[in-house]
């Protein structure tokens, strides 16, 4: 285990990973704290863990901790995608993981290499269970993302959120999220029967 603060556990990344991943960076431009997040951070956060081996990820997902401004030069190539998350900074670490959707997303690698994420995100991938990162029940875009990442990683849904997704219908959530439910399909072949199985 990482060192502890504030209930946030952080993590020295070691070669290979170290090495990928810093090297995003030089291409994001802010006055503020770039970080990984998304998949790329889970990545990274799973080979740090010894639960999967690191491979390279096609998308880099970026936020921002602090500062006033934030563009990027990187131009992908091939299947390659790079975002950056920007509507407002993030004041801290701990506020943006406060905004995250479910606990396994409570994960984010910085430019000096090091990877934070949240007690409950390393027990989630640890435990293999998804749950949410917040109070509360959840929206159709939680059930949906939450189905989502089930199938890619092979987790378990904890119980109170899996009664959550069940208290949609499929007809709902299909008319509510259309277009998500669209997108994950493309990718996961079997996505909307796996949707119609959850459901019932």
């Amino acid at each position: 285990m990482g060192k502890k603060s504030n209930g946030i556990v952080r993590f020295k990344l070691t070669d290979p990973v170290r090495k990928s991943v810093v090297g995003r960076f030089h291409h994001v431009h802010t006055d503020g704290r770039p970080m990984i997040i998304g998949g790329a951070a889970r990545i990274a956060l799973l080979a740090v863990l010894g639960m999967e081996a690191w491979a390279k990820p096609d998308d880099w997902d970026f936020t921002v901790i602090g500062g006033s401004y934030v563009s990027k030069d990187y131009r992908p190539r091939g299947s390659s995608r790079v975002e950056i998350e920007w509507e407002a900074p993030h004041p801290t670490l701990s506020h943006f993981f406060k905004t995250v959707d479910l606990s396994i997303n409570q994960v984010a690698v910085s430019a000096q290499g090091f990877i934070f994420a949240t007690k409950n995100a390393v027990k989630a991938w640890k435990n293999r269970v998804i749950s949410l990162a917040h109070a509360g029940s959840a929206t159709p875009r939680e059930a949906v993302r939450a189905i989502r990442f089930s199938l890619e990683y092979n987790l378990q849904i904890a119980p109170s959120l899996l009664e959550d997704v069940k208290s949609f219908s499929y007809e709902d959530l299909n008319r509510m999220e259309y277009f998500l439910i669209e997108r994950y399909s493309r990718r996961f072949e079997n996505f909307r029967e796996l949707l119609k199985e959850i459901l019932g």
